[in-house]
């Protein structure tokens, strides 16, 4: 009897305890559920979180690959400046160095003009000493005659106009009417040069130019295209001064002529 009563009391507490060891069971179930719920929860936060700040971190990557960018812009822009800057300058040395240098050559043409007009101031101090001199026949002569010889032709007619006009009986006025003949001859103005050399014929028969002044006339009606006449000059040349170099020329252009 004593043995049974134990196990009676066994039988009759063993339901409790095995419920309470399923309430415990069940409560920690709910608090796994919980658990679980939560840590999902701060999962999705944590996904949400890490979202955020994966966008915000391509934003971010984003605009300082724009500033980088733009900073690379600008080193370039910089670079190109500066680079600027020192080809300018280096362009600016070499005018300064180039006007220098025409400065000095400015200086240096202003010393040589100088000096050329002192020389001119001197020359023309001697040129008023000798004016009487220069002034004299032989020299218009001459300064004409120069003046022909170098293609001058307005000023070698001034110079021979001047000479006939002050000395109009000199030896050697024939001569210059002749060669004021030439200037136009020379320029191609035939038909001036003809007049001229007729001026030495008429004015000055008995001079011994007057075979030049022949011949001339002959030529240069042979180049306007007047062979008739300069067929008569030419003949009458070679008649009055067969034995002239001039009568000898005259023939030569008369045979050329032909029939």
């Amino acid at each position: 009897m004593r043995k049974l009563i134990p196990a009676a009391a066994a039988v009759v507490l063993a339901p409790p305890a095995l419920f309470l060891q399923r309430q415990e069971i069940l409560e920690l179930s709910a608090d796994i559920i919980n658990l679980e719920q939560q840590v999902r929860e701060v999962q999705r936060t944590l996904d949400e979180r890490n979202s955020q700040l994966q966008s915000l971190l391509e934003e971010t990557f984003d605009r300082v690959t724009g500033v980088t960018g733009a900073l690379d812009g600008m080193v370039a822009t910089v670079d190109e400046i500066r680079a600027s800057n020192d080809r300018l300058s280096g362009e600016l040395r070499i005018e300064m160095g180039n006007l220098a240098a025409n400065v000095e050559r400015l200086d240096r043409s202003l010393g040589d003009m100088q000096a050329d007009v002192a020389a001119v101031s001197q020359q023309m101090i001697a040129f008023s000493a000798t004016t009487e001199d220069l002034a004299s026949p032989a020299n218009l002569l001459r300064e004409a005659e120069l003046d022909l010889l170098t293609g001058n032709f307005e000023l070698a007619r001034e110079g021979f106009q001047d000479y006939l006009f002050s000395y109009p009986d000199s030896p050697d006025a024939p001569h210059a009417q002749m060669r004021l003949g030439d200037t136009y001859r020379d320029e191609g103005d035939y038909e001036r040069a003809i007049l001229e050399y007729d001026f030495v014929l008429q004015k000055y028969p008995a001079s011994d130019r007057i075979p030049d002044a022949l011949l001339k006339k002959g030529l240069a009606l042979l180049a306007s295209d007047m062979e008739a006449d300069a067929r008569d000059v030419l003949e009458d040349l070679a008649a009055r001064f067969p034995d002239s170099t001039q009568g000898t020329r005259a023939r030569e252009e008369f045979d050329a002529l032909g029939d």
